[in-house]
Formats: C-alpha cells, sequence, structure tokens
C-alpha cells in the first residue's frame, strides 16, 4: 500500500501522509470484530447496492475452481493402471452402422481402442488427485468449485 498509486487513491490516503501499520488493522479486528457478523453485513449490503444498480441480475453464473494441497504425502503413492473402452465411442459406432445398413450400405469396421491411463493414488489420502502442470507446484490435491 505504502507505494502502490491505486491502493492510496482508493483508501484515500495521500503520498503525503503515512500508511497506517498493518497491525491496526489486525488489533481492530481482534478487540472490535472478532465474533460478530460485521463484515457479512459489509457484504450483504455491497451486493444489495449492486443490485439496486442493476449490475447484478442472477440470469448468468460463473463457476471457477482452484486445487487445494491435501495432506498427504508427495512420495507415500501406488500405481493403478486402469484400462476401458470409451462406450459413448461404441455407441456411435454402432449407431453410425446401423444407419448405414438401412441404406442398404457395408457397415464400418471400427477397431477397438483402449484407454490405458496410470493414476497415482495416495496411500495416505486415497480422496486426493495428483496434480502436475508447467510452472506450478505438483502433489496431491483436492478441486474447489465455487459458483
Amino acid at each position: 500500500i505504502e507505494t502502490d498509486a491505486a491502493f492510496r487513491w482508493f483508501l484515500g490516503i495521500p503520498f503525503s501522509k503515512p500508511v497506517p501499520h498493518y497491525s491496526t488493522f489486525s488489533q481492530n479486528y481482534i478487540r472490535r470484530f472478532q465474533g460478530t457478523d460485521v463484515f457479512e453485513q459489509i457484504f450483504i449490503n455491497i451486493v444489495n447496492q449492486a443490485i439496486e444498480k442493476k449490475l447484478v441480475g442472477g440470469n448468468e453464473f460463473f463457476t471457477d475452481s482452484t486445487h487445494i494441497k491435501a495432506n498427504a504425502n508427495k512420495k507415500k503413492f501406488k500405481v493403478e493402471v486402469t484400462t476401458k473402452i470409451k462406450k459413448r465411442k461404441l455407441d456411435l459406432e454402432k449407431e453410425i452402422n446401423e444407419e448405414r445398413n438401412k441404406k442398404g450400405k457395408k457397415p464400418f469396421e471400427y477397431k477397438e481402442e483402449q484407454v490405458v491411463k496410470k493414476q497415482k493414488i495416495n496411500t495416505t489420502d486415497p480422496d486426493s488427485g495428483y496434480y502436475h502442470r508447467d510452472h506450478k507446484e505438483e502433489g496431491f490435491m483436492y478441486l474447489d468449485h465455487r459458483t
């Protein structure tokens, strides 16, 4: 906040005045607001203002998700290999051949494809999933969605 002009403008603190110490806010919360619903009331008030100004209509919903680190050791896992045939693909192939048969055409011959998937299952927390992406921390995580 000390050097960020946008924050200072939003908070109404000119560069000529010092920024309050961070503990001012935390101590104020501990002494005055802890155990109250003041922040919930502020949030509700802001949402109501947005509804009044027609900024929020409720006709559209947006969902976001994030990965939450599981309390699980990265090195304690077993690898499970699963093999499955894609049922949807088989159903479509069957439907196509039925249509071709009705029109007197010879059916296509499809190759049976199996999908082989190797999955790391954590021995400490088997409900978590293994997450890995470039430039991100990898490990066992949960996926949390918010709407």
